[in-house]
């Protein structure tokens, strides 16, 4: 009964964090109390029920429903309270200056940050996974305003929040030569440092990866960076340090502008991370010089800072990226290694001892091993959930109890939870215990097969029974995932990882007798990449690549009944013939035959009854949407990039991108926002891509989506700057230029061509202003792009146009929405009626302004304002009749420990 218990607990935990509101405390008292008296009932009950030992009643009937309710009530309880305990920064910490003391959990390798600008180059970014011991907001101190005067020091015993933080290195600058001097912070060392912390909220767009969730998920309280401070507020820093601070510091200040660091504490001895550290940096020494050290990396350690786009293209787009996380997969071939290890030490002698008994012998070595490589890879969250599977299937045998299989897989399921209610928001917690319960369904079917057979039918039973969570997750699907996956898994399960290990164990002893092994370690992952390369390459020529919309919990649940009813189906079938013709051999007269195949035939029809049910509700899921394009009419989706721009305009039959949005390092925001999209529009061509001027924050992007998407032509006005490859067909975006698809009018009103070569104009006025039309005449609705137009851009074009610049149903605010921009005139003249700003989250330009929301509010009061930052992406549909707000992705996926805006726009 177990497991019914462990479903109802799992489905309280994953109800409560899709809630869209925390419930109240009351609510969770009255859980808790209820809780309480379960468990007090549950305890009574079994201590009465070893005296009597009852063979019926109520209790016993209805045992799977009692388990189920007492799961979801004491699930919900435990979600409540272990959130709620959790430890959270304060509120208003975004955006503020702290001095912390932290202890360095993790430092990745050193990046370059990408980006052509000249502040960019050479720049360098070192990445800091801290645990914070204490808190000081320092405002006050770095300027005249009383910044976060009234809060006080605080520190963190018990639960320590963790905290990423970047570090910025630009070659001969103050700090590369301080950190170059005193060494950069190591992996176990205590440091006082000055960071500016942000909220951990993050952009969210239609089909793409809930980052914000992932973060919360992974327990990190906030995100944040080593500002550079001049040397007098350094000054104060130290200052500060040694008057309020528990002990004093070494506060040397020296000259030049950089971050402010002071190291307290050495790593301890007893610390594994710094023994991880070290065997991490031991293992870079003997096996950097490898050309699949990155992949070694992230297998032995989890560290996957080496791993290139291309490398996780490759994984994603082949349906093996599984390999590349440690999971339970990876954690069982450790624990089989160490069985191995143990009974080989048995037979070298430990049988002697009579009390050791062997499956236990056999079961610590597991153990052991499993914990070990727990450790080595950095205790990560994934790992934890792999490593408590593990053990939870090794608890039968050290108890000595006969292997119960749903009973271990719903222990370990629960056991998981149990540690880390958040683990239902990751996608690997769900992937991870169906791949388990699949291969524990399909294994007693396949017993009596020879071993290729059984490899191939679970293979092939993983490939069918993961596709509709792959499909409701990800939206996509690799359709020669199964292709690729026959050769990969076993190739790493019996040969890679294994003798990856046992050859990196044995570099430590010494590299020459090693090398025979890390040759054919290397060759045998050589090949391997080969090998899947080929598969991408196929997948690709032949366009096997399947995107798909958003699913439903229906469709996903109507999906998997129907693979379980067609199953049964055919076990029934199977069953009936053999029966038939064994009593064809065997009965009497024809009339006994009649008799017991119309017994059959009943549960024949029953299985035909829910088959057909389910068809049908599988065929209503899946009905295509009626198409609901009327003439003249177009889709408007304004992507979430944070601060930045991409547009995407879409008619019946016609694909138009407006901006590319910024790139952080090798992170395009067109990855995560309009990449998605594109596949859930079953991936068309890109017509017409306008990039509006060369900023970053609009063209930041722009080859990530050459490299990877169809794009016929390319229009902007500064092609000069954009670095286009010349078999792409481009054009400059100017005054007159228009065109008309589906009965929508497209016009470029600005710039002209002279211009283009006027030196006095900035990149901001040169952009290309769009305008889309839906319909004609009094009942066409307008659609204005201006990019980053200023004001003096706004005036210059309002003399241009005159009344031919009329009324604009929907504006999309120029440059995000600076007080610079959408002029008193301008709004006068466009009077919108929707105004759209694409601005980040608490971003330091303080955009929307609020002197331009006063503006707006006070020339059109009527008009709806939105911004990304708190809408998320927004999809609208403009007809020549009306316009209509589809969906808002950052309200439609509303979660309770979202970061919200504490007004309608900012």
């Amino acid at each position: 009964m177990v497991y019914y218990f462990v479903i109802g607990f799992i489905s309280a935990v994953t109800l409560f964090y899709a809630l869209a509101e925390r419930p109240s405390i009351f609510i969770a008292i009255c859980a808790a109390i209820i809780s309480l008296l379960i468990i007090v009932f549950t305890v009574y009950y079994q201590v009465r029920r070893s005296k009597t030992k009852p063979e019926a009643g109520l209790i016993k009937k209805s045992g799977a429903a009692l388990n189920l309710c007492a799961g979801l009530i004491i699930g919900f309880s435990w979600a409540f309270w272990q959130s709620f305990f959790s430890l959270n920064l304060p509120e208003n910490a975004s955006g503020k200056h702290f001095l912390v003391e932290a202890e360095i959990l993790n430092l990745e390798i050193p990046q370059e940050v990408a980006g052509n600008s000249e502040t960019a180059a050479g720049l360098k970014r070192i990445k800091l996974a801290l645990r914070l011991k204490a808190l000081q907001p320092v405002g006050a101190l770095l300027s005249d305003a009383e910044e976060n005067a009234e809060a006080s020091y605080q520190t963190f015993t018990f639960m320590q929040p963790r905290v990423e933080t970047a570090l910025y290195l630009r070659p001969g600058s103050a700090s590369s030569e301080w950190f170059s001097k005193h060494a950069l912070p190591q992996v176990g060392e205590t440091w006082v440092l000055a960071v500016k912390l942000k909220s951990i909220h993050a952009s969210q767009n239609f089909l793409a990866g809930d980052y914000e969730t992932h973060l919360f998920q992974q327990g990190i309280a906030a995100k944040g960076y080593l500002p550079e401070y001049s040397v007098e507020k350094r000054s104060k820093l130290a200052n500060w340090v040694q008057l309020n601070w528990p002990y004093p510091a070494d506060t040397e200040v020296g000259v030049g502008k950089k971050s402010f660091a002071i190291q307290v504490a050495e790593a301890s001895f007893l610390d594994w991370r710094s023994w991880r550290q070290r065997l991490l940096d031991r293992f870079s020494e003997r096996l950097g010089s490898h050309e699949y050290w990155r992949i070694y990396q992230a297998l032995l350690f989890g560290e996957k800072g080496l791993m290139s786009d291309d490398d996780w293209r490759l994984l994603q787009e082949t349906g093996t990226i599984h390999l590349m996380a440690i999971s339970g997969l990876h954690m069982g071939i450790m624990a089989i290694l160490g069985a191995l290890l143990f009974k080989g030490l048995w037979l070298l002698g430990v049988y002697r001892l009579e009390f050791i008994y062997l499956p236990v012998w056999m079961g610590v070595g597991a153990a052991i091993f499993a914990s070990f490589y727990l450790l080595l890879s950095g205790l990560s969250i994934p790992t934890q959930r792999a490593w408590l599977m593990v053990t939870s299937v090794l608890l039968f045998l050290f108890l000595q109890r006969r292997f119960q299989t749903w009973s271990a897989l719903a222990i370990a399921a629960g056991t998981v939870v149990l540690y880390d209610s958040r683990s239902v928001l990751s996608p690997g917690f769900w992937l991870s215990f169906s791949a388990v319960a699949l291969i524990f369904w399909s294994l007693p079917k396949i017993k009596t097969r020879p071993r290729w057979q059984q490899l191939v039918i679970i293979q092939a039973v993983l490939t069918i029974g993961l596709a509709p969570l792959l499909v409701w997750q990800f939206h996509q699907l690799p359709l020669l995932a199964f292709i690729a996956n026959l050769v990969a898994v076993p190739v790493v399960t019996l040969a890679g990882l294994p003798l990856l290990f046992f050859s990196s164990i044995l570099s430590l002893v010494s590299v020459s007798v090693a090398t025979p092994f890390l040759t054919l370690n290397d060759w045998i992952w050589h090949s391997l990449w080969r090998y899947l390369q080929a598969i991408q390459q196929w997948q690709e020529a032949l366009n096997l690549q399947w995107f798909t919309g958003s699913k439903s919990l229906l469709w996903l649940c109507a999906v998997y009944l129907l693979l379980f009813s067609v199953w049964r189906l055919f076990i029934f079938i199977a069953k009936y013939r053999q029966s038939l013709n064994a009593s064809l051999r065997s009965a009497d007269s024809l009339s006994e035959v009649y008799r017991e195949q119309t017994v059959r035939g009943s549960g024949a029809f029953k299985n035909g009854f829910w088959l057909l049910l389910l068809v049908c509700v599988l065929w209503l899921c899946l009905q295509p949407k009626k198409d609901s394009w009327q003439s003249g009419s177009f889709e408007l989706t304004v992507f979430d990039v944070g601060q930045g721009m991409s547009v995407a305009i879409k008619t019946r039959n016609h694909l138009l991108v407006y901006d590319a949005g910024p790139q952080w390092g090798r992170v395009a925001a067109a990855q995560f926002a309009l990449l998605p999209w594109w596949r859930g529009q079953s991936a068309p061509v890109i017509d017409k891509l306008v990039v509006s001027h060369s900023d970053s924050d609009h063209a930041g992007g722009l080859q990530y989506l050459i490299d990877r998407l169809p794009i016929k032509q390319v229009l902007s006005s500064q092609l000069d700057k954009l670095a286009l490859p010349d078999e792409l067909d481009s054009q400059h975006c100017l005054r007159g230029m228009s065109w008309q698809w589906d009965q929508v009018q497209f016009e470029f009103l600005s710039p002209q061509s002279s211009d283009l070569a006027d030196q006095t104009i900035s990149d901001n006025d040169l952009s290309c202003v769009l305008r889309v039309t839906s319909g004609a005449g009094e009942n066409a609705k307008t659609l204005l792009i201006p990019g980053d137009l200023s004001a003096r851009g706004e005036h210059k074009l309002l003399q241009r146009l005159g009344t031919g610049l009329g009324a604009t149903e929907i504006l999309i605010a120029g440059h995000h929405g600076s007080r610079h921009s959408s002029s008193e005139r301008w709004l006068k003249r466009l009077d919108p009626q929707v105004v759209i700003f694409s601005a980040g989250y608490r971003n330091r330009f303080d955009f929307p302004n609020d002197a331009l929301v006063e503006r707006l509010q006070r020339f059109n009061p009527t008009a709806q304002l939105y911004n990304t930052a708190c809408s998320g992406a927004m999809r609208w549909r403009v007809t020549p009749r009306k316009i209509e707000l589809i969906d808002q992705a950052r309200r439609t996926r509303a979660k309770w420990y979202y970061q919200r805006c504490s007004e309608t726009i900012k």
